[in-house]
């Protein structure tokens, strides 16, 4: 079955703004971000350790809840978002380029492995490949896990990264289940 041509559309307002998903032709709405009450959780070089390398933000407004791990060295991003009342949960990494026989992504932690519909025809304002799922239910355990996010789209894969700090991993939990 093939599945709704959706836009996930990350757009960038201080390093981070969710504008929501909608069908690709609909104009999309204005972005209006705050970045969420949890910092940033930095993972820093030791040569240059008041330079944060790689890190979490988060950001929630009205059209939704957004995770997104920057790391500076690779000029790699991965986002996790959750639109509001959409029940969706969205994976985004720039770096994974489509492959035209490949539609599954998986994102993971340890043992707690999430399976997501990646459409590699699928047009993305956010680049990069996008896999969509329901929200899973084992939200709490897959963020904050100790082995930290791994994802894999064929043979591209990403991770581990550091595990989301527990306090940005339940406010967005949160959001996902409004």
């Amino acid at each position: 079955m093939r599945i709704a041509r959706l836009t996930l559309c990350v757009a960038a307002l201080s390093g981070l703004a969710l504008a929501g998903c909608q069908n690709k032709d609909e104009a999309p709405p204005p972005v209006q971000t705050t970045e969420g009450a949890a910092t940033p959780a930095p993972v820093t070089d030791p040569a240059a350790p008041d330079q944060p390398k790689a890190y979490w933000r988060s950001a929630s407004n009205e059209e939704g809840d957004s995770l997104r791990y920057t790391d500076a060295a690779t000029n790699n991003t991965v986002v996790l978002a959750c639109p509001t009342g959409s029940g969706k949960f969205y994976v985004n990494v720039t770096n994974f380029t489509p492959v035209s026989s490949e539609d599954r992504m998986s994102i993971g932690n340890g043992g707690i492995v999430t399976a997501l519909v990646a459409d590699p025809n699928r047009e993305t304002n956010a680049g990069g490949m996008t896999g969509v799922a329901p929200v899973p239910t084992d939200l709490s355990k897959l963020l904050p896990g100790e082995a930290g996010l791994s994802v894999s789209y064929g043979n591209q894969k990403l991770g581990p990264l550091p595990p989301v700090p527990a306090e940005m991993a339940a406010i967005f939990e949160e959001g996902c289940y409004d």
